[in-house]
């Protein structure tokens, strides 16, 4: 995990596409932003980490993204996303968890 993540807003769809395949997945997207499948690795983080949780991010957009947690806690309402391949850190609302899995919207 990197020791110092710089704080900054969402990356955009275009900074995101840019980086990744998006390829298809033969549904029709639903959400506001598309997402793209990832198998990054990043950390969760609940107040002035208090609880760091390691994790797959294994989707993300402009707007959110869903993670996969490595253990069984039941994650507050605002946490931190820290996506370790691009070096950030950013503030998330949880929207829902079931088990192990999250879904994260970007706050800002």
């Amino acid at each position: 995990m990197p020791t110092r993540a710089q704080r900054t807003s969402p990356p955009s769809d275009a900074s995101i596409g840019a980086q990744l395949d998006w390829g298809s997945t033969g549904y029709p997207e639903r959400r506001n932003e598309a997402r793209a499948q990832v198998r990054w690795a990043g950390a969760v983080i609940a107040g002035s980490r208090v609880m760091v949780c390691a994790c797959v991010i294994e989707n993300l957009s402009a707007g959110g993204a869903r993670v996969a947690i490595d253990q069984d806690v039941d994650l507050p309402a605002m946490v931190t996303l820290l996506v370790e391949r691009q070096n950030l850190a950013l503030e998330a609302e949880v929207i829902w968890q079931q088990g192990r899995q999250a879904g994260l919207a970007f706050a800002g």
